[in-house]
C-alpha cells in the first residue's frame, strides 16, 4: 500500500476515535463526508511533500469510494490548496482561529508545542487539525467547547501522523525540528487515554 493511502486510512480511524471516544458524539454522514475530503487532501499533500509516490490518482479513488454520490473531485484539490496555504508558521503564530488560539495559550507554559511550527511535518498536522476542528465546531455546535474540540483534534491528528512518520522514516524523523513536539505529544496522549479508561 502506498504511504499516503496508509496515512488516509489512519487519519479516518483517528477521526472516528476522536468523535466516539474523546468527544462522545456521532457526526452526521455529511460531517463524515466533509472530514474525509479534508483527510484525503491532507494525505495527498503528504505524498507531494514527503512520500513522492505520485499517489494522487489512488487517493482520489479511495476518497471517491468513501464518499459515493457526495464525491466531487474539485473539492479535494480545493481542500488540498486550502491546507497547503494554512501551513504558514507566521499565520499560526498570529492566532485568530480556535486551534491557533489554543496553540498560543498552551505555548505560554508548554513552549514545545511551537516546535510543530518549525517544519512541514508539524505544519501539515496543524493545518489538517485546524480544518477538522473547524468542521466539527461549525457543523456540530453543541458538541463541546471550541477550544476543547481544537485541543483533542490536534492531539488525535498529530498522533496519527506521528505513528506514520516513525514507521515510514524511522529514527531519521527524530532529527527534524518538529520532533520534540511529537515526542511530547506521546506523553500527553498516554495521560488522556488513562483518563478516558477510568
Amino acid at each position: 500500500m502506498q504511504k499516503s493511502l496508509y496515512i488516509y486510512e489512519n487519519l479516518k480511524e483517528a477521526f472516528e476515535y476522536l468523535c466516539s471516544s474523546w468527544l462522545r458524539y456521532y457526526p452526521t454522514q455529511s460531517t463524515i463526508d466533509d472530514a474525509n475530503v479534508i483527510l484525503a487532501a491532507s494525505s495527498f499533500l503528504f505524498d507531494n511533500l514527503f512520500a513522492k509516490e505520485n499517489a494522487g490518482r489512488e487517493i482520489t479513488a479511495a476518497a471517491a469510494k468513501d464518499l459515493g454520490a457526495a464525491f466531487r473531485p474539485r473539492a479535494l484539490s480545493e481542500m488540498a490548496t486550502k491546507i497547503r496555504l494554512g501551513m504558514s508558521a507566521d499565520d499560526v503564530s498570529k492566532g485568530g482561529t480556535h486551534l491557533r488560539d489554543y496553540i498560543q495559550w498552551v505555548a505560554e507554559e508548554h513552549p514545545v508545542v511551537l516546535d510543530a511550527l518549525k517544519d512541514d511535518y508539524g505544519l501539515l498536522v496543524i493545518a489538517t487539525a485546524e480544518e477538522v476542528a473547524s468542521l466539527i465546531v461549525t457543523e456540530n455546535k453543541d458538541c463541546r467547547a471550541p477550544v476543547e474540540v481544537a485541543e483533542l483534534t490536534l492531539l488525535n491528528i498529530a498522533q496519527a501522523y506521528y505513528l506514520c512518520y516513525k514507521e515510514f522514516f524511522g529514527a531519521t524523523f527524530l532529527r527534524n525540528p518538529s520532533a520534540p513536539f511529537f515526542q511530547d505529544l506521546e506523553e500527553e496522549m498516554d495521560r488522556i487515554n488513562k483518563e478516558i479508561a477510568n
